[in-house]
């Protein structure tokens, strides 16, 4: 039965990426379309693919995507690719390469699912599978929650509703965490660039890198709340700005998007980790020690190299 669940829990987040809008003006990117990545995504070959993993049976259609039985989409064809043995491998939500073929893929999915059922069963957690697909897509170590927990990243929120939330912990998942300060703003084509609006940001300093950023630089961000007035991104206040990866390939890519802002002031960061109406505080250096560990413990730099399949004791 658990196993049937987890299978529904899985179309939930492959279909709808979730990366919740916060108090501090997190934004939600537009979910992917049916796009090319480049020419290395695998043409449509939907003959002789066909496996079955977990209760799926899964098929490439007429369009190249990796469907089940149902006709629910596993895997976009436009994060499938060919490797230059002509290997096909998938791409995360994040079109990082995860160097599983669709059947790796779909099963390692799988195996965390079933595994966070059974870290919820062992610990009473209710409502906690709307986060799952944040947890997957953050590449979030579940052999280290302990250690994970014990370092700042709130498992669990003191309800054991969901996800808890800290500085430290929304942050070391991210794409990157840097030190800089929103220049200027401009309203851009929705249809063109897949936002609403380009920030540009200073660079001063980085506390969790990207190859896609530089100290002393300036980049060019997408940013989506422009359409409401709720926790506009104000110019010139320096403060700790976290970005993720642009979701979606648009003719003319922005490839970051902008998530969170938390204000300096007085070598302290203030801002709305948990609740839009109340403010925290942290000390700057503290902060960063303490991404620097979760990072460290975290490792996911592996983890699409790891099974999940918990071992039987």
């Amino acid at each position: 039965m658990e196993k049937i669940i987890a299978v529904a829990i899985m179309f939930l987040f492959l279909l709808s990426p979730i990366l919740a809008m916060s108090g501090d003006g997190g934004n939600v990117p537009v979910v992917q379309k049916n796009e090319a990545v480049k020419e290395t995504t695998a043409k449509n070959d939907p003959s002789n693919f066909k496996f079955e993993t977990e209760n799926i049976t899964v098929f490439r259609d007429s369009n190249g995507f990796a469907v089940d039985q149902n006709g629910r989409v596993l895997v976009p064809a436009n994060r499938i690719i060919k490797d230059q043995n002509g290997n096909e491998l998938v791409l995360d939500s994040y079109l990082r390469n995860t160097g599983l073929t669709i059947k790796e893929f779909t099963k390692h999915q799988l195996e965390y699912l079933n595994r966070i059922l059974d870290i919820e069963r062992k610990r009473g957690v209710k409502e906690m599978f709307r986060f799952t697909g944040d947890w997957y897509e953050n590449r979030i170590n579940l052999d280290k929650l302990n250690e994970l927990q014990a370092n700042g990243f709130e498992v669990f929120n003191e309800n054991n509703k969901g996800l808890g939330n800290s500085f430290e912990g929304i942050a070391f998942a991210q794409e990157a965490v840097i030190i800089g300060e929103v220049i200027a703003k401009e309203n851009i084509d929705i249809n063109t660039f897949g936002f609403y609006t380009k920030l540009t940001i200073r660079v001063d300093n980085i506390i969790k890198g990207s190859e896609l950023i530089k100290v002393n630089e300036i980049i060019e961000v997408g940013y989506n709340n422009a359409i409401n007035n709720y926790k506009q991104v104000e110019e010139n206040k320096k403060g700790v700005i976290l970005l993720i990866k642009t979701l979606e390939k648009k003719d003319k890519a922005i490839p970051l998007t902008f998530y969170r802002f938390w204000e300096i002031t007085e070598s302290k960061i203030k801002g709305y980790p948990r609740y839009p109406n109340i403010e925290e505080t942290m000390e700057l250096e503290t902060f960063k020690t303490r991404v620097s560990k979760l990072i460290q413990i975290n490792d996911s730099d592996n983890f699409y190299k790891r099974s999940w399949k918990e071992v039987q004791k």
